[in-house]
């Protein structure tokens, strides 16, 4: 439920439930003529601060309801005139929700007259959409016709032969598709993993009019899948030396305690040095999927691509001196190199990835 000006009415609210109940009427009163809907949810507001509220009562039997009732019989007038009564159901249906609203309303029996033009308004919008389905169906354009037999059904479950009709248009609108790799570009075995992938992707949004076949004889199209694009870069290991010379205080190697120089007093010193080689590496991989329709009879022949990349990276380190003067974050790294991924592992992490993208494209080119 919408519940504009709730800021303003908050120190009201605050103040007791028989201020928010004005406001709220208040609300009501200045939209009722614009949307009695929405005026008939404040005053339902108005009421669940103060059940007794008289004013809201009074506006919701007096004037919003009244407003409800005439401005849906006309417009169920105009629509129905039309012809449109698949709007004047869903107009019907909002009364419907408001009606809802009405009988939780706490202290009245309120009701809406609603009831029974829907009923015959919903025979006729199936109606509608049975004919237009006929009118599709000898036209030779069954994809149409099946939408059409479903939107009687939305109607009316049982109207007539529809459902029979719809099931046969839909067999009748059905694209069967074969999909095949073509194996000729860089890497074979990715393109492969995405032409067996797009079926399974595709499926799991729910086909009407296309559907997989894998004898390619009861084919009515055939989808090509290929590798566009494939390129792999390797930078090996680059080597980065670094070195460091550090002043520390000179300790005695069997007690620990800090040497000092008779003559001054103070703590000897001694310098320490530090060498270490950073080692780095990074691999990436970056290819491009493609697809290409080819319908029998002059069907639709649509295309899709889907371009991914994958990257893997390393560092490692050595260093040998002593250990104060090498930094922190060179003695954190490892000291040995991992084993990163190769161009056979990366093609088939990206050949996963594009998959779903390419399957809605496919999608969206039958189903939509």
């Amino acid at each position: 439920m919408r519940r504009p000006g709730t800021l303003l009415l908050a120190a009201c609210v605050a103040a007791g439930t028989g201020c928010a109940a004005s406001s709220y009427t208040d609300a009501a009163e200045s939209l009722q003529t614009r949307n009695p809907h929405a005026a008939l949810e404040y005053v339902g507001l108005a009421l669940q601060a103060d059940r007794n509220y008289d004013r809201a009562h009074d506006l919701a039997s007096v004037k919003i309801l009244i407003l409800i009732a005439r401005e849906h019989e006309a417009k169920v007038q105009a629509m129905a005139a039309a012809g449109n009564f698949e709007e004047a159901v869903a107009d019907c249906d909002r009364v419907v929700a408001s009606a809802a609203l009405v009988r939780t309303l706490p202290g009245a029996e309120y009701q809406i007259y609603h009831e029974d033009h829907r009923a015959e308004l919903a025979g006729k919008a199936a109606e509608k959409f049975y004919q237009l389905g006929h009118k599709h169906r000898a036209e030779g354009n069954p994809r149409e016709a099946a939408l059409a037999f479903r939107r009687a059904l939305g109607f009316r479950r049982e109207y007539k032969d529809a459902r029979a009709l719809c099931d046969e248009a839909v067999q009748a609108a059905k694209v069967r598709m074969f999909v095949r790799a073509d194996t000729r570009g860089d890497d074979p075995n990715a393109t492969r993993a995405v032409a067996d992938g797009i079926p399974r992707a595709a499926r799991e949004r729910g086909l009407q009019f296309l559907e997989f076949v894998t004898d390619a004889e009861r084919a009515s199209a055939f989808c090509v899948v290929r590798t566009e694009t494939a390129t792999f870069h390797d930078t090996d290991w680059q080597a980065e030396h670094g070195s460091n010379e550090v002043w520390v205080t000179r300790r005695d190697p069997n007690t620990g305690q800090t040497l000092v120089d008779p003559a001054t007093g103070k703590a000897l010193q001694e310098k320490k040095t530090g060498q270490w080689t950073r080692f780095t590496r990074k691999v990436s991989y970056q290819a491009r999927y493609a697809f290409q329709v080819d319908a029998r009879g002059g069907g639709q022949a649509p295309t899709g691509s889907a371009g991914r990349a994958v990257e893997d990276a390393a560092v490692y380190a050595t260093w040998h001196g002593a250990q104060e003067a090498v930094p922190d974050e060179i003695r954190s790294l490892p000291n040995t190199p991992r084993q990163l991924k190769g161009r056979q592992a990366m093609a088939t992490e990206a050949a996963a990835a594009a998959i779903d993208e390419l399957a809605h494209q496919l999608f969206l080119a039958y189903e939509k």
